[in-house]
C-alpha cells in the first residue's frame, strides 16, 4: 500500500487506550463508506451519520458510554473532518480528532484500491478491538519478590514463542531495564508496540538507554527466530537515519567521535552472523553486537548474584515491562496463552538432560 513510516506511526495512535470513543466510531463509519464509495473519506454528512448505518456501529462500540449521536457530539455541520474542525474541538477530543483528520487526509491521497484495502484492514482491526474489550481477559500472574523471574524468562527465552516477537521485545525491555537501572540511565522505548516505527519514535533500536552522565547509548533490538543478514542490514538503515536527525541533540552533549554507541541483537540463533560489527555514520562510529537469548540470560544472571537484592530488583523490571504490558486489554489473549503455555511444559534443557 506504500505505507510511509510517518503513516504507520499515525495508524499506531489508534490503539491508545485512551483514544476518544467517539472519534473511533466516525472513523470507522467512514472506512465503511470507503468500502462502497470512491469518495473524499474526510465528507461525512454526503452519508447520513444519523442513519441507521451510523447507529449501528455506535451500539457496537463497547467503548461509547455517552447518550446522543457521535457525529452530532463532536461534529455537527462540519463540512469536512479536516485539521480545522479537529483543532475546533474541545481539548478531551481534539488529539484524537487530529489523528483522525490527519488519517482520512492521508488516505484521501492513496489511488482507491490502495485506499479500499487499508480501509479494510482498520475495520477489521477495529472490530477486534471491540471483542477483546468485551471478553474477560485470562491475565498473568504477578511475579512475586521472593519469584524466580530469572528462571521465568528463561523458560520464554528458550524457543521462539510465536507471538510475531511481542513477547521476546518485552523480554529484552525486561532485561535492559534491570541491567540499566541505576539512575544515571534514561530509557526510550519501552513498553513500544512490537510494529512501532523506529524512526517515527526516533530511537536506535526497540528499546535505548542513554547515559545522562556519559556520552553512550546502548540500544537492544530484539528478534524471534534467527538473525539474518538480511535483517541487520535492514536495521542499519533505520539507524543511519534516526542517527541523523539526532546529530544535533547529541553533538551538543558531546563531539560525535566521543560519543560510545552500542546495538545489541538479541535472537534465538547468531550462528554465521559477526558477533561485533562496527558501522560508521559521519563521523559517528556504532559497534553492532549480536547474542543470543542464552547468553543474554547470563548477563542476566550475573548482575542478579552481584547484588543482594537482585532477585527482587529483577522482578520488578520483568512485572513492570513485560507481564504488566501483556496484561493490557489490547494484547490478544492468544499471547497470554502462549506465555501459559510455555511456562506449563518442561523446559527444553530439563527435556534434554
Amino acid at each position: 500500500m506504500g505505507l510511509s513510516d510517518d503513516d504507520i506511526a499515525l495508524i499506531a495512535q489508534l490503539a491508545e487506550p485512551e483514544f476518544e470513543p467517539a472519534v473511533m466510531i466516525l472513523l470507522h463509519f467512514m472506512l465503511t463508506v470507503c468500502e462502497f464509495y470512491d469518495h473524499p473519506l474526510s465528507v461525512m454528512y454526503e452519508f447520513s451519520p444519523r442513519g441507521v448505518a451510523f447507529a449501528s456501529l455506535q451500539e457496537a462500540n463497547p467503548l461509547y458510554g455517552v447518550e446522543g449521536n457521535a457525529a452530532l457530539n463532536i461534529a455537527k455541520g462540519a463540512v469536512a473532518l479536516d485539521a480545522g474542525w479537529a483543532w475546533g474541538r474541545k481539548r478531551k477530543v481534539r488529539g484524537a480528532a487530529l489523528v483522525l483528520a490527519g488519517l482520512l487526509a492521508r488516505m484521501e491521497e492513496m489511488h482507491y484500491p490502495a485506499r479500499r484495502e487499508l480501509a479494510s484492514w482498520l475495520r477489521q482491526w477495529i472490530v477486534r478491538r471491540h471483542l477483546q474489550h468485551q471478553q474477560v481477559p485470562q491475565l498473568l500472574e504477578w511475579v512475586g519478590a521472593q519469584d524466580d523471574a530469572y528462571a521465568l524468562i528463561s523458560r520464554l527465552a528458550e524457543l521462539p514463542t510465536g507471538t510475531y516477537g511481542s513477547v521476546e521485545q518485552r523480554m529484552v525491555d525486561a532485561a535492559g531495564a534491570f541491567l540499566h537501572r541505576t539512575p544515571e540511565w534514561a530509557g526510550r522505548g519501552l513498553r513500544d508496540s512490537v510494529f512501532a516505527s523506529n524512526v517515527s519514535r526516533k530511537k536506535l533500536g526497540d528499546c535505548e538507554f542513554v547515559n545522562r552522565q556519559h556520552a553512550a547509548i546502548c540500544a537492544y533490538e530484539a528478534h524471534a527466530g534467527a538473525l539474518t543478514d538480511a535483517y541487520v542490514r535492514g536495521h542499519e538503515a533505520s539507524f543511519r537515519r534516526v542517527l541523523e536527525g539526532r546529530r544535533e541533540d547529541l553533538e551538543m552533549r558531546a563531539e560525535p567521535a566521543d560519543w560510545s554507541i552500542r546495538v545489541i541483537f538479541v535472537a534465538h540463533q547468531v550462528a554465521g552472523m559477526e558477533p561485533l560489527r562496527q558501522v560508521q555514520v559521519g563521523d559517528f562510529t556504532a559497534d553492532f553486537e549480536m547474542i543470543d537469548y542464552e547468553e543474554l540470560m547470563e548477563r542476566l544472571q550475573l548482575q542478579i548474584a552481584s547484588r543482594p537484592d537482585g532477585r527482587s530488583e529483577f522482578a520488578i523490571a520483568v512485572n513492570s515491562h513485560l507481564v504488566g504490558p501483556l496484561n493490557e486489554s489490547w494484547v490478544p489473549e492468544a499471547i497470554r496463552d502462549r506465555v501459559r503455555e510455555r511456562l506449563s511444559v518442561p523446559s527444553v534443557s530439563s527435556v534434554k538432560g
